[in-house]
């Protein structure tokens, strides 16, 4: 089954357990660790156009099953490189409408209790009032320092009225979901990684990748994601070639 959580730029949260998102991915420069991702299926990692749209699949590796970037050993990680980068075509860095991109892996990978795809959302789903969660490795300030373990942080869901009501206005497109409240929030780093929410099956579903937002945690300025239930059948076209586990609705 996809989007099973195992028991065990984040602002306001708190330190994850070893593996306890086991969806969870890391976009690498060198050592350097950038962005964040999901594991769609055993080849594909979903991530945000503006971490990847002017890089080549050399220049950045995937690692799965992470968990302290500064320590080896706590957990069995999985390294792949990346075959191809699949920006959405129409990105658009100014608007940041159709901020949403694609990883293939150079090779499949092993599906386990520690390593298990995320469940894409339903079609047309209304979180508006749920609480969902956002995880990475981003700074726990705007501007601070980043985490070296994986952080979350549960959120409020605002409506898109709602979220249009405040600062960010008609910057707030349909493809876009906002979340967070003061002090809760994704932050620097954190961009592409995935924000959850648990559905009435038990199973965790990802309806948000980590975009933008004015600052971090600030007053009437929630985080802003890219809206996944909207790219579904684009999805479900780039991917084909991956195997998705039961349970996923593409």
């Amino acid at each position: 089954m996809c989007g099973q959580k195992n028991a065990g730029r984040i602002v306001g949260g708190v330190q994850t357990g070893v593996n306890e998102w086991p969806w969870q991915a890391a976009l690498m420069s060198g050592t350097h660790q950038f962005c964040g991702g999901s594991l769609i299926n055993d080849r594909y990692v979903l991530t945000a156009a503006h971490c990847t749209a002017n890089l080549s699949p050399s220049s950045l590796t995937v690692r799965l099953a992470e968990h302290n970037l500064a320590t080896s050993g706590e957990t069995t990680l999985v390294t792949r490189s990346v075959s191809q980068i699949i920006n959405h075509a129409n990105y658009n860095n100014e608007t940041m409408k159709h901020d949403i991109a694609l990883l293939k892996l150079s090779s499949p990978v092993q599906v386990g209790s520690t390593l298990l795809p995320v469940c894409m959302p339903l079609a047309r789903p209304t979180y508006a009032g749920k609480t969902a969660t956002v995880t990475g490795w981003g700074t726990t300030s705007s501007g601070g320092s980043s985490s070296n373990t994986l952080r979350e942080v549960d959120v409020p869901v605002l409506s898109n009225s709602q979220c249009r009501a405040t600062q960010y206005g008609t910057a707030i497109l349909s493809t876009m979901l906002c979340a967070g409240r003061t002090g809760k929030d994704s932050c620097q780093g954190d961009s592409g990684g995935p924000l959850v929410f648990k559905d009435g099956g038990g199973n965790y579903d990802q309806i948000g990748i980590v975009s933008w937002g004015y600052g971090c945690a600030a007053n009437g300025y929630p985080g802003v994601y890219t809206r996944v239930s909207k790219y579904l059948n684009w999805i479900k076209k780039k991917t084909a070639d991956g195997v998705y586990c039961s349970g996923m609705s593409l």
